[in-house]
């Protein structure tokens, strides 16, 4: 059985969403009999969300030091790939995952870190800087269809529909991190027209 270990970090301010994400992509490998483990820095409220999903949950003090990680890790041997989704995930994480498995893969929208993986994901379409490539190896992935999400759900969301009636009420919702800037660029953009009225909370 093909091993695979999935790093992650969620809590009140990083968010849920990278967590989430790597969730189910640990339920499709599963699936196809894969044997996996996830290892992550979170928060009582996440912690008791993912034990509930009954995957394989190690749960890592926050801050946790790399020498730390290391002793935890060394009795799980070694995996065929390891998955790394976290804010700017650090050179030396990145280096460890590397010595552990085969393959290393990391999912990073924002793409402002520096990268030594196999294969680097962004599920937005972006464009990746070479200064950041430390591995002139790497297969780089970009677009929204890289996106683990439920098929049906991604079928609505990306759904045409043409809007007759400009809507007097308009709801957005930004998860996971710190969005003030993009809530202003938003709000910016919706006073062109007169007849909507803006709130943020």
């Amino acid at each position: 059985m093909k091993k695979v270990f999935i790093r992650s970090k969620g809590d009140q301010n990083s968010g849920w969403g990278n967590v989430i994400r790597q969730l189910k992509i640990s339920q499709y490998l599963i699936q196809k009999k894969y044997k996996v483990y996830f290892f992550i820095e979170t928060d009582s409220n996440l912690s008791r969300f993912l034990i509930s999903s009954k995957i394989k949950i190690i749960k890592l003090k926050k801050n946790i030091s790399i020498k730390n990680e290391k002793k935890i890790l060394k009795k799980y041997g070694k995996s065929n790939f390891s998955i790394i989704e976290m804010l700017k995930p650090p050179i030396y994480l990145q280096k460890f995952y590397l010595e552990i498995s085969t393959k290393l893969i990391i999912y990073d929208d924002l793409l402002d870190g520096k990268y030594l993986s196999n294969i680097l994901i962004s599920c937005q379409d972006s464009n990746l800087e070479k200064k950041r490539v430390l591995n002139k190896n790497l297969k780089f992935y970009s677009g929204y269809k890289y996106f683990p999400i439920n098929y049906k759900l991604e079928k609505n969301l990306f759904l045409k529909k043409k809007i007759n009636k400009i809507p007097k009420k308009l709801n957005i919702i930004l998860g996971g991190s710190s969005y003030e800037l993009i809530y202003f660029k938003i709000a910016k953009a919706l006073k062109k027209f007169s007849n909507i009225k803006i709130k943020i909370f």
